[in-house]
């Protein structure tokens, strides 16, 4: 996959990423005559969480760009002691700054929706449309930081101690808080896959810190955005739930579009069944469909009108097993 490096106010790094056109699963650059969207990936789990998505027919109908944000997946280098989400979007402004992206709908799932917003905040011209996946609620509950800071703490005794055998406890409790324990041949390859990536990002002490700011700290130092600064926002805002979230129930949801709409925001709430809190990877058919009806409403340039290429780009970092997921998504 290409790599750029990008200095943002958080410190350098040189982000992994991937373009998919409909001509290509792996091109260098956009096709400027198609609408574009940016794809941002959750906490833990790299851009190949979005294989179902590139897979999708309909969505490869235009670009598709994803990036490994810092410390996440095959981008290098960007160890911090602290990361905030003012940060995290400024990572996205200066990537898109060195991709000469035009203004693009946005996307993100879990933390990557948190990016996202505030990336409207502070670049509302940047963005044509905002899909939220599994949206973060305003402040988070006890209950689910307790297990994000133990899954930091175990992952930091498996590398400290060299004992490997923690890390199945690691790809478990990620399971469990994003996937639902659901399985089958993609998620059981992207778990493993996100633990390749994380003992190649999060190792050494330097490394670990890293992987606490980014994964824990960013998330529980969040709060409430307020009606000053949501109505900065100029894109319509699409709020997907998953109704099988075992971390964020509805209500929480419901409150931060209330948030939004009282801002004078164009807000809309779409509930999939059947989704865990990572709904793109367990009810993937529903979300692309989500993702394409939004976009081919609101695109002002034409969408692609052919057969697209539709393979993946990740075959060198995915297990071969997932190509059972590929072959009959």
């Amino acid at each position: 996959m290409p790599k750029v490096l990008i200095h943002p106010s958080a410190g350098p790094f040189s982000v992994n990423y991937t373009i998919s056109t409909p001509s290509s699963s792996s091109s260098t650059h956009i096709d400027a005559a198609l609408p574009t969207l940016l794809l941002l990936h959750g906490g833990l789990i790299p851009s190949e969480t979005w294989t179902p998505q590139v897979l999708n027919v309909d969505l490869r109908r235009f670009n598709l760009v994803l990036m490994d944000c810092r410390k996440h997946g095959g981008s290098e280098g960007g160890d911090v002691e602290t990361f905030s989400f003012e940060d995290s979007m400024d990572d996205v402004f200066h990537f898109m700054e060195a991709l000469a992206l035009p203004p693009c709908f946005l996307s993100g799932l879990s933390l990557g929706a948190s990016t996202a917003l505030h990336f409207s905040l502070h670049h509302p011209s940047r963005v044509l449309g905002l899909v939220l996946i599994s949206p973060l609620p305003w402040i988070e509950i006890e209950a689910v930081s307790s297990g994000r800071r133990e899954l930091v703490e175990v992952w930091g005794l498996a590398m400290s101690t060299g004992n490997k055998e923690l890390l199945p406890h690691v790809a478990n409790g990620a399971a469990q808080m994003g996937m639902d324990n659901v399985s089958n041949p993609f998620i059981d390859a992207l778990l493993e896959c996100s633990i390749t990536y994380g003992i190649a990002q999060w190792s050494s002490p330097k490394q670990i810190t890293s992987l606490k700011a980014i994964s824990y700290d960013l998330l529980v130092s969040r709060g409430r955005i307020g009606r000053d600064a949501l109505a900065k926002i100029t894109s319509p805002i699409l709020l997907i739930f998953a109704s099988a979230d075992s971390a964020y129930p509805l209500p929480l949801i419901e409150e931060v579009q209330r948030d939004l709409v009282d801002a004078g925001l164009e807000v809309d709430l779409k509930v999939v069944d059947g989704a865990s809190h990572f709904a793109n990877c367990t009810q993937p058919e529903a979300v692309s469909a989500l993702l394409f009806d939004f976009v081919r409403k609101r695109a002002t340039l034409p969408l692609f009108d052919g057969s697209p290429d539709v393979s993946s780009p990740f075959l060198s970092t995915l297990s071969p097993k997932y190509l059972d997921f590929e072959e009959d998504p």
